[in-house]
């Protein structure tokens, strides 16, 4: 039914052109179909703009202004690997890890200006941050894009007299101290989410997170068995005829004896119970 699709998509555009225009929808909600007659720029619509603006135009509502649900603009998340010691899991210690991070200028405060005064509205956009550029594809058929406006790269303002400790970047840079408190679960490759640390974006609401990825720095005496801590001695053939006696020093500095006085096979396994993670 390709004649009854297109003449219903027609009257889907041309709906949607009285509804997208505040003065079209007061017309029609007076006179009807009569009020729009002789209305300048009133040709039934465009049925590519539909498209345009529920898919590629980010231009709000259909039906005018702008839409209800808001998307809240979000930075991005930072991810930082972090080398943790297995003594410092073992003893579950509090790490202090010292990261440099972009932070919001106290000086202005995150506006970038020296005075809410050196802020004005970009003329270029009209304050909106976007443009809509029309884009001739040819006889009859063109294409609106919202783009964001090279004057103020998308800001919707410009700063006349900037900051002088950020130079008009509303941000600086930082040394951060995060204390870490390790758990006994760390192991190469968990991740430890801190919410809202990442890199301050002045024109987000909602900073990104600060995501750890933990790797643990191999020891020299102890291997890590899920929560098992395994050794590797090698001895001497007299010591496993006759016997031996050695201390073993733990992660948590504690002198452990280690005694056995019968034969001992190659690759024959000992364990002491209670002395693992």
């Amino acid at each position: 039914n390709k004649e009854k699709n297109n003449e219903r998509f027609k009257k889907i555009s041309h709906a949607y052109d009285i509804l997208k225009d505040t003065d079209k929808r007061q017309k029609y909600d007076q006179f009807g179909e009569e009020g729009l007659k002789g209305m300048s720029g009133f040709d039934g619509g465009d049925p590519f703009d539909i498209f345009q603006n529920f898919f590629g135009g980010g231009m709000g509502s259909p039906f005018g202004g702008r839409s209800r649900r808001t998307r809240v603009r979000r930075g991005e998340d930072r991810v930082e690997e972090i080398n943790i010691d297995l003594d410092d899991v073992y003893n579950n210690v509090s790490k202090k890890i010292n990261i440099k991070q972009r932070v919001c200028c106290l000086k202005c405060m995150g506006k970038g200006a020296v005075s809410d005064a050196d802020i004005v509205k970009c003329t270029g956009c009209d304050g909106k941050g976007r443009v809509l550029k029309i884009l001739n594809l040819g006889p009859g058929m063109i294409q609106q894009s919202m783009t964001y406006c090279d004057k103020c790269n998308g800001k919707g303002t410009l700063i006349k007299k900037k900051c002088m400790e950020c130079n008009g970047n509303k941000i600086v840079i930082k040394n951060k101290i995060i204390n870490l408190p390790i758990e006994n679960d760390f192991r190469t490759g968990k991740k430890v989410v801190i919410p809202e640390m990442a890199h301050y974006e002045p024109e987000c609401e909602e900073q990104g997170n600060l995501i750890l990825i933990i790797k643990l720095n191999q020891h020299d005496t102890f291997k890590i068995n899920n929560y098992d801590l395994r050794i590797k001695k090698n001895i001497l053939l007299s010591d496993a005829l006759c016997g031996l006696d050695f201390m073993i020093s733990h992660l948590d500095g504690r002198q452990i004896l280690f005694k056995s006085r019968e034969i001992i096979n190659p690759n024959k396994e000992y364990y002491i119970k209670d002395e693992g993670m």
